[in-house]
């Protein structure tokens, strides 16, 4: 839709440079209506390898790696040497679950024609961010919100560092890899940079006679994170992000 009718999208797509002119009031009117993707943007030089993964954490690190389970074999798991589920699962439902690996294990799985689909999602604070955009503290959130509550009562003092370890952190995924649709908590904006492969995102977007300005909204018996169902006022929008896109 970004593409043939970019009015009703739910993305607009800007150049870095086109970025960069932009004051960071008409970012924040922007932001109001869109989901903003930059291209073209600086991103570290890597590849999904050993030396590419080594930057996110050693390779021996344990991590937490997420990957699609079927509820009724979930309990078989601890007992499997090999993490396949039998013939008769194919097909049937499955549910998100987080174990313990290590960072080789991503890479090993990518590699084989056989490999399992994995998830990495714990190498917090992995790369210098948003360093090509130091005007991003006018309207970033998280930023903004540390600036004014620091040296406040029972929010630390000057000194304490941004807690960027919890704030933000990098992803690595085998192809297919997929999250789950939900709604990222605490109000703050997500960023994503893709560095290297390229990443599918999707967002529910509401029917044109629906608007966007109660709660209630999601409330409604018609939506649901895990589905989309006939009667609902929601629909998948979706883009590809390559290496040097930003959302």
């Amino acid at each position: 839709m970004h593409i043939s009718n970019p009015d009703r999208s739910g993305f607009a797509i800007l150049s870095f440079e086109k970025f960069q002119n932009m004051s960071a009031q008409d970012v924040q009117e922007l932001f109001r209506h869109k989901n903003v993707v930059v291209t073209g943007c600086q991103h570290p030089n890597v590849q999904f390898n050993e030396a590419g993964l080594r930057t996110l954490a050693p390779l021996d690190s344990q991590v937490s790696i997420i990957g699609k389970v079927l509820i009724c074999y979930l309990h078989l798991l601890n007992h499997l040497e090999d993490h396949t589920f039998p013939p008769s699962a194919k097909g049937q439902n499955t549910t998100p679950a987080t174990v313990s690996g290590h960072v080789r294990d991503i890479l090993d799985n990518a590699r084989n024609p056989a490999g399992k689909i994995l998830n990495g999602i714990d190498f917090p604070a992995c790369f210098p961010t948003w360093g090509d955009s130091p005007k991003l503290s006018s309207y970033a959130t998280d930023v903004i919100a540390w600036d004014y509550l620091r040296g406040k009562p029972y929010c630390g003092n000057f000194t304490n560092p941004y807690p960027t370890a919890h704030m933000r952190w990098g992803l690595a995924g085998t192809a297919h890899a997929l999250t789950f649709l939900h709604i990222d908590s605490d109000g703050y904006s997500t960023f994503l940079r893709v560095v290297t492969g390229k990443k599918v995102w999707g967002i529910l977007r509401e029917a044109p006679n629906v608007e966007l300005s109660s709660i209630n909204v999601f409330l409604d018996e018609h939506f649901l994170l895990d589905k989309i169902i006939d009667a609902a006022s929601f629909g998948l929008e979706t883009i590809v992000l390559r290496p040097g896109d930003t959302l």
